[in-house]
């Protein structure tokens, strides 16, 4: 029996999927000025069970959620969506069901196509699946595979996103004794929406000199996302 907001109730669910347990998790988000599941976790939680051939049946609001991991099965197929309908954080989608698919996907393909919010507030953009968690789930064996055709901002959402996760048999032990923790190099994007392109280039080439001027002997690569609605207007790009 738990209590928690949404990253508990993420996690409980995928264990819940992955390991064949029972769980029930209570007062989700009970002190929140919205409380209960919103729909970034009810798409969550649907995709999750779907992984394990479940099918969950959550509603937005919904303060409680009931995971019969015990039934947990072959899903008897390789491709997944789930769509927020809002700008909930596809990176988050796909977070809540890692777990699952590395317990419950040895030696195969699985595919994960969300819609949502790519780049919102208080969650991981997008672009940190790519280029931080892809890298580090190399490290166990796993492959990672993260593309977009479309990126989703607040409020409307509406990013279109696919993720290719290839789980090996076994996965590679890691050890990280005496491992030298210093950064080798650091990676930037600019996006935006309605801005010009000549704002991104400008901010581009900002980022990249101060990152340059900040850590000399470091690779430095700063890209500007050509795939992004560049517009007319005179406000600021953001940043990644």
């Amino acid at each position: 029996m738990l209590e928690g907001g949404g990253q508990l109730t993420r996690a409980a669910c995928a264990l819940a999927v992955g390991l064949g347990r029972d769980v029930t998790v209570n007062n989700i988000r009970a002190g929140r000025s919205t409380p209960g599941l919103r729909p970034q976790h009810v798409a969550s939680a649907k995709l999750t069970a779907a992984v394990g051939g479940l099918a969950m049946t959550p509603t937005v609001g919904d303060v409680a959620l009931v995971v019969r991991g015990s039934a947990s099965t072959d899903a008897g197929r390789d491709v997944f969506e789930a769509d927020a309908g809002t700008a909930g954080a596809t990176s988050l989608m796909l977070q809540a069901c890692l777990p699952a698919v590395l317990l419950r996907r040895r030696g195969r393909r699985t595919t994960l196509r969300l819609r949502g919010g790519t780049n919102v507030p208080f969650s991981p953009a997008v672009d940190h699946a790519k280029l931080v968690l892809a890298p580090n789930l190399a490290l166990l064996g796993i492959g990672l595979d993260v593309s977009w055709t479309r990126r989703g901002f607040m409020p409307e959402g509406g990013g279109v996103v696919e993720a290719l996760l290839d789980v090996p048999e076994t996965l590679t032990p890691l050890d990280l004794a005496g491992s030298d923790a210093a950064a080798a190099s650091i990676e930037g994007v600019v996006y935006g929406r309605g801005e010009t392109r000549a704002i991104a280039d400008r901010l581009r080439d900002a980022l990249d000199r101060g990152l340059s001027d900040a850590f000399p002997n470091i690779e430095i690569s700063v890209t500007v996302d050509d795939g992004c609605r560049w517009g007319t207007g005179e406000t600021d790009a953001g940043g990644g």
